[in-house]
């Protein structure tokens, strides 16, 4: 079911089953100004959820926003094959099948420049990069894997994995990002990309993983980013 986030801004909310885990997914939905839709970290989408989106526009633009983001990819491409896929860093070496139009950068593709702010956070080795979003209308931070926020995991084994990567209870950025994707030799990169981020006058934070916040968004962000400094 899609969901209300703010004006032409929604969400739709999803349980990944696999090896014992059932974690919590989330697509965001934006309609740009000329009426496009803009899909973020695609879920399954069914006949249901499709009609529903095509009440709200056309879908033209699908984004994978880190190497892991990709499950459901090729199957949206399929049902939107108008549509044109958008990779972070790294992940059209990972699927070179895959027609993506573009590699992601820091700079906005003209098809969303002016609605998006976005910025990408190296990490290392290569697939672990992230682009994090801004949607400027709503003052929204949209993030996929960089900040978790699961307070009411099912099972004992998606309890002990977002307690290993440190990713429930709370706004917190993932100690997978922190300790193992971010080495002394690209500091100066996350320290750019940290800037950009709490530069950003946010007033929402939405994750692929967890429950929303308008709570305080810019000190969790600083809290979770300070390392970096």
């Amino acid at each position: 079911m899609l969901k209300p986030l703010a004006e032409n801004l929604w969400h739709a909310e999803f349980v990944r089953l696999g090896h014992g885990m059932q974690t919590p997914c989330r697509m965001v939905v934006a309609r740009l100004p000329n009426g496009d839709l803009w899909l973020h970290s695609p879920i399954p989408i069914d006949d249901a959820l499709a009609s529903t989106l095509k009440t709200l526009g056309p879908v033209r633009h699908i984004v994978a926003p880190n190497a892991f983001h990709h499950l459901y990819l090729a199957a949206c491409g399929q049902r939107y094959p108008r549509a044109c896929l958008y990779a972070a860093p790294g992940l059209p070496r990972r699927l070179p099948s895959l027609p993506f139009a573009a590699t992601l950068t820091d700079q906005a593709p003209q098809a969303w420049h002016g609605a998006f702010e976005q910025c990408v956070v190296q990490g290392f080795p290569w697939p672990w990069s992230e682009v994090v979003f801004f949607h400027r209308a709503t003052a929204t931070v949209i993030v996929t894997d960089l900040v978790l926020n699961v307070h009411k995991p099912k099972g004992w084994v998606t309890s002990l994995m977002f307690g290993i990567a440190r990713g429930y209870r709370g706004v917190t950025l993932s100690r997978f990002w922190r300790r193992v994707m971010m080495p002394a030799d690209r500091r100066e990169a996350t320290r750019n990309a940290a800037a950009r981020v709490l530069a950003w006058d946010a007033h929402r934070l939405v994750m692929s993983h967890g429950e929303m916040t308008q709570q305080h968004v810019r000190t969790w962000l600083r809290k979770e980013l300070h390392w970096a400094f």
